[in-house]
């Protein structure tokens, strides 16, 4: 009688998952040849996309699994690797080697089925587990030296969404604007020769108003891209989506000497202009906290509420008279 096992898949991102990567075609492959080898009959398959090594616990498809391996029914799991199952980040993802231990469930890979219950196994399980955590580690730490190269080199190691307003990046032709760029240097403009609060340059030049500040302090607009945050390496810095999903790291200061400043064209602005404009938003920020250390916040949903015909924030105001408080 054949041993019925549930075959695992799992890629890290939706790219490998595309027919043309064959990422799970791969594993199917190498999983088949492994039944074959061990005379196991695969009943189920359990396929993730989009899931890291240290985020399965989170996603509804390894859920799944968990609940089906406490079936007598069920003799084993069959990954590619040991990797499929699991990348460890820290000491409660190792949950997932209990869930085997206490379902007795078998763990079969290419070189070998691991019984996690057994005391060789457990030990196995244990040292695959932790050469899976520093691999994850190394293969990040690779792909973060091969960006920084980047960075230092003046190229752009992301893709068209990370891109500031207004600028445009090839590896056949480098750094450029777009015609969106201009909308920025009429913004740099109205800084300058204006009192126009924010919000009216950014209706002016249809630009979103909470944006405007961060772009007007970009020096991507006197040619210079600067690097001055970096992603948080640490296991805290890392934010999974949704079921697990791919998430993001959140950003954090660089220390001064590592950050990376690059000329890489000429500028949409002078430096003088740039230095100008700065001196002119520090300003304003600075009169606008005092102002609002000394009057405390009077209206509940100030900065939430938007006019239904304009899609203007709305602002509030307080009759002296009658005390009433309206919106306009």
């Amino acid at each position: 009688m054949s041993k019925r096992v549930i075959q695992l898949l799992r890629v890290s991102t939706e790219g490998q998952a595309a027919d043309d990567k064959a990422g799970l075609a791969a594993q199917r492959a190498v999983t088949q040849r492994t039944a074959a080898t061990y005379g196991l009959e695969i009943v189920r398959t359990i396929e993730m996309s989009d899931v890291s090594g240290t985020a399965v616990l989170r996603a509804p498809e390894m859920q799944e699994l968990l609940r089906l391996i406490e079936s007598p029914d069920i003799h084993g799991v069959i990954a590619k690797e040991f990797s499929r199952l699991m990348r460890p980040e820290n000491f409660k993802d190792y949950e997932l080697l209990q869930a085997f231990v206490d379902t007795r469930t078998v763990l079969y890979l290419p070189d070998g089925p691991i019984d996690f219950s057994s005391s060789m196994g457990g030990f196995m399980g244990l040292i695959r587990a932790g050469m899976a955590r520093i691999e994850r580690r190394e293969i990040l730490a690779r792909m973060n030296d091969a960006k920084e190269a980047m960075r230092l080199a003046g190229r752009n190691t992301g893709g068209r969404s990370t891109l500031p307003f207004g600028v445009d990046y090839s590896d056949a032709r480098g750094w450029s604007y777009t015609a969106e760029a201009e909308k920025v240097r009429a913004a740099f403009d109205l800084v300058r020769g204006t009192s126009l609060p924010y919000a009216e340059i950014a209706r002016r030049l249809n630009i979103p108003r909470t944006n405007l500040r961060f772009i007007l302090q970009n020096p991507i607009y006197m040619g210079i891209r600067q690097y001055d945050q970096r992603r948080d390496p640490s296991p805290g810095g890392y934010t999974p989506g949704n079921d697990g999903r791919q998430g993001h790291r959140r950003k954090i200061a660089r220390a001064p000497e590592e950050v990376i400043r690059r000329k890489v064209m000429d500028g949409l602005v002078s430096q003088e202009v740039f230095q100008a404009v700065q001196h002119i938003l520090n300003s304003r920020a600075t009169r606008d906290q005092a102002v609002r250390t000394k009057n405390a916040p009077k209206y509940l949903f100030n900065g939430f509420l938007y006019c239904g015909v304009c899609d203007r924030p709305c602002t509030a105001t307080q009759t002296r008279k009658t005390g009433t408080t309206t919106a306009s």
